[in-house]
């Protein structure tokens, strides 16, 4: 239903997958609503989906997909070390994925530093505190995910981002 309500529209769609191994599924729903190009893939992708050029273009990867040994300590609450983050950054070049995706609470200013020296975008969910959302903004990240889109919208404008 959401795939016939943008088509045509340039809106991009978001589809944050529960589960790995239904990105082709998805991708192929996608294709046939004639909304391919409008597909973004985060969540949990699988590093066999990622391998496929048709579904890393259009991923922005989460940090516990790319190494799902960190799902708990991300659950936990804690933030990835920075040899964590050199890791992850490893998987997104071999890869070849642009864009890493994280949870803003675990997103430190030197995740950022680093990922951004490395060219790798970065993309933070959920955002939907108008502090932080500027914060990120400021910090020149590539997405924000939010449940406040308007807010976020609006201040892009004002920081000319």
């Amino acid at each position: 239903e959401v795939f016939s309500l943008i088509r045509g529209s340039g809106m991009k769609i978001n589809c944050d997958l529960k589960h790995p191994g239904i990105e082709h599924a998805v991708l192929a729903l996608a294709q046939t609503c004639g909304v391919d190009d409008q597909l973004i893939f985060s969540g949990f992708v699988s590093h066999e989906a990622v391998g496929d050029p048709a579904i890393r273009s259009r991923t922005f990867w989460n940090i516990e997909s790319a190494m799902p040994e960190l799902l708990p300590q991300c659950e936990a609450g804690i933030p990835p070390a920075e040899e964590q983050v050199r890791a992850a950054i490893a998987l997104y070049r071999r890869y070849d994925v642009r864009i890493a995706n994280l949870y803003y609470g675990l997103c430190t200013p030197e995740h950022l530093a680093l990922l951004h020296e490395n060219d790798i975008l970065t993309s933070v969910w959920t955002v939907n505190d108008e502090p932080c959302a500027r914060r990120f903004l400021d910090a020149g990240v590539y997405n924000i995910t939010t449940r406040r889109p308007v807010m976020v919208c609006g201040l892009r404008k004002d920081c000319g981002a």
